[in-house]
Formats: structure tokens, sequence, C-alpha cells
């Protein structure tokens, strides 16, 4: 045999030993990162529940654990501070509100004027506002709307846009439609 079918040969077997180490390690995870139970716990109905998929809470220690709070469950899209008291943020179905002047802290489902079937994608600008792509409800078509972080304003875009960015300041929104490739930009204000 040739030097180079060896050398074939060994990138070959090496190649192998990799895949099948990366396989096996997924399908037999190691268990410092399984979930312990910590979070089990029993629900209301009295049923048992524990959790078999890692968890953040699993990689904690239990001193920090004792710390930490679990203030939003699901998908978080993004969030930020409304006030000292107050945590806002989207999920896939539509915007929320934790209030942590009360004891315990309330999640509160709120209306922005748009029924979300569905949260696509979530862009937050550097001024406090956030572009929502979502869904609405009775809707196969994505849509646009801009949220004023501060004010809760929100501005509902063209119905044709199909797709819309932030500039990189901020201050402006880069769209396009669908039936035309030029690209418009507009400052979205207060007014």
């Amino acid at each position: 045999m040739s030097k180079k079918t060896i050398f074939l040969l060994i990138l070959g077997i090496i190649m192998v030993l990799v895949i099948t180490s990366g396989v096996l390690y997924f399908i037999f995870q190691p268990s410092s990162i399984v979930d312990t139970g910590i979070n089990g716990g029993t629900l209301s109905g009295g049923e048992d529940i524990s959790f078999i998929t890692p968890s953040p809470m699993a990689t904690l220690t239990p001193e920090e654990q004792q710390k930490t709070k679990i203030i939003a469950n699901g998908e978080i899209l993004a969030f930020w501070q409304a006030s000292t008291n107050t945590l806002q943020y989207f999920k896939k179905d539509g915007f929320y509100e934790t209030d942590f002047s009360v004891t315990p802290p309330e999640e509160e489902k709120r209306e922005l004027g748009i029924n979300f079937s569905n949260i696509l994608e979530i862009k937050s600008s550097k001024i406090g506002k956030v572009l929502i792509k979502y869904v609405a409800t009775g809707s196969n078509e994505s849509a646009y709307s801009v949220l004023d972080v501060t004010t809760r304003e929100l501005k509902n875009l063209d119905a044709n846009i199909k797709t819309a960015a932030w500039s990189p300041d901020g201050q402006s929104l880069i769209f396009y439609y669908s039936n035309s490739p030029i690209l418009a930009n507009t400052t979205v204000t207060n007014g």
C-alpha cells in the first residue's frame, strides 16, 4: 500500500471514531448535565413532577438555587426592566409584565391592541423601542409593529412590509416591500 492510501485509511478511522463518540455522548449524556430533580415538586392537583432534561437550575450550587427565583417560564423572546419593580417581556403568545412590588410577584399578560397568535421575532433598538414581527389572530401573513417601551405606545407598520430591521444607531427602521427591491428608511419617533 502506498503512503497516501495508508494516510487516508487512518484519517477515515479517526473520523469514524469522532463521529461515533459524538453520537454516544448525546445518547448517554453525562450525569453532570442531567437535572437531578431539584426542580421537581407537586402540582396544585397533587401530581408529582420532575424534570429529566437539563435545566439552568441544575448547574447552580444548592446555595445559589435557594437565592434564585424563577420569575417567568416558557420561551422568553426579549425582556427589559420597565420600572424599579416591574419586568416586561415577550413570549410567543404576547406581551407580559411581572410586578415585584407584591409578594409573590404577579405575572400579567398585557394587551397592546393586537391579538398575537404567534410572535415570530423581536428586535430591540438602542433607544428603547422594540420591533415586533408577528402573526395576528385570524391572519396567515406576518406583520410588523414598533413598541415604545417607555410609553407602551404601539405603532403598526404598513401591512405590505415583508422585512424590517433597525439601523445600526437604532434611530431608524429600514424595510422593504415585496413588490419593490428599493429600501425605505423612516425615523421612528414618538410623534
